[in-house]
């Protein structure tokens, strides 16, 4: 026969604990039904060696702003039932989380949990919180009634275990679609700011594309200017270079530049004869440019001989250096 005790006690009262931590009957209260069905453990140890027990009722004394508790403990073979019955352990602790917690004071170091939810009640030789207890009542049971109750107790810890999966399962697919929703909304915000961005650039690029064709078309103007300049100055006709790209200007003018410079219709004086030319045509070009004038000289009166042999000259006195006289032909 394996022995088997009902316990029952204060789980927690209004006050401050031994570890700074003041509740209020107000949050007791609303904690309360949260112990309902919580395991009972040793010493806060939370592993399956040390669940000794359960909690199966729990309520709010509203006079004593205490929570009270019923439940079961069997013996591990660690002698708890005997220490208990001995009164060796005589009280219990809660364990809970809160959902936050204050402050009375700024500077205070005393906390104030509120929102508490119980994990778990645990046995203990100093409590955290004065006024706990633990009583016991004494039964025997069967084999068959503590098989039936481990079950149920295994039964129920599955059934907590899969409810526990199921809301974290839950839990993580809501907290993944909320990801999913948010990397959606900032990924198509991301798509929304680079289209912004493509079409300020795509607008730039169109007027940089523009005034650079305009600036282009300038250039050639400036260019087919510049060569009609230098056709009218060469005195030569221009060629239709209006529909010509800008390396076709560029060439003509080029062109143009390397012709000889227009004449005016001048007499050339050149009072050199070539080489090549004969001693008559040096003779008569310097007749042509130089006509001689008349001739200031006096005519002598020569011999036969002698006007014959200088028949078609004219002799003169004048501007001849030293003594004698000047023959010039007279054409």
């Amino acid at each position: 026969m394996i022995n088997q005790i009902k316990i029952s006690g204060i789980a927690v009262s209004e006050g401050v604990s031994r570890n700074k931590r003041r509740y209020l009957g107000v949050e007791l209260e609303k904690f309360t039904p949260t112990l309902n069905g919580r395991p009972i453990l040793k010493d806060h140890e939370g592993v399956t060696d040390n669940v000794i027990g359960k909690i199966t009722e729990s309520i709010y004394d509203s006079k004593t702003k205490s929570v009270k508790y019923s439940g079961w403990i069997k013996e591990d073979g660690t002698g708890i039932i005997e220490k208990i019955k001995d009164g060796r352990i005589s009280e219990v602790s809660i364990g809970a989380i809160a959902g936050k917690v204050v402050k009375e004071n700024k500077d205070d170091e005393i906390i104030i949990p509120i929102d508490l939810e119980a994990l778990e009640l645990s046995t203990t030789p100093v409590p955290g919180n004065k006024g706990t207890s633990i009583s016991f009542e004494s039964k025997k049971y069967s084999n068959e009634d503590l098989n039936e109750m481990i079950n149920k107790y295994k039964k129920e810890q599955i059934s907590q275990s899969y409810d526990n999966s199921y809301k974290i399962e839950k839990e993580d697919k809501s907290m993944e679609k909320t990801t999913d929703k948010t990397d959606s909304v900032t990924e198509e915000s991301k798509m929304d700011e680079m289209k912004k961005e493509l079409e300020i650039l795509k607008a730039s690029n169109e007027a940089l594309s523009k005034e650079k064709a305009e600036l282009l078309e300038a250039q050639r103007q400036e260019a087919l200017k510049k060569y009609e300049e230098l056709c009218e100055s060469k005195k030569i006709s221009t060629q239709d270079l209006s529909k010509a790209t800008m390396e076709m200007i560029q060439f003509g003018i080029n062109t143009v530049k390397s012709l000889p410079e227009a004449v005016e219709d001048e007499e050339v004086e050149d009072e050199d004869t070539s080489e090549d030319e004969s001693e008559d045509e040096a003779e008569e070009k310097v007749s042509i440019k130089k006509p001689i004038a008349e001739s200031k000289s006096k005519t002598l009166k020569l011999d036969t001989k002698v006007s014959e042999e200088f028949d078609n000259y004219v002799i003169t006195t004048e501007d001849v250096s030293g003594h004698g006289v000047a023959l010039y032909k007279n054409y």
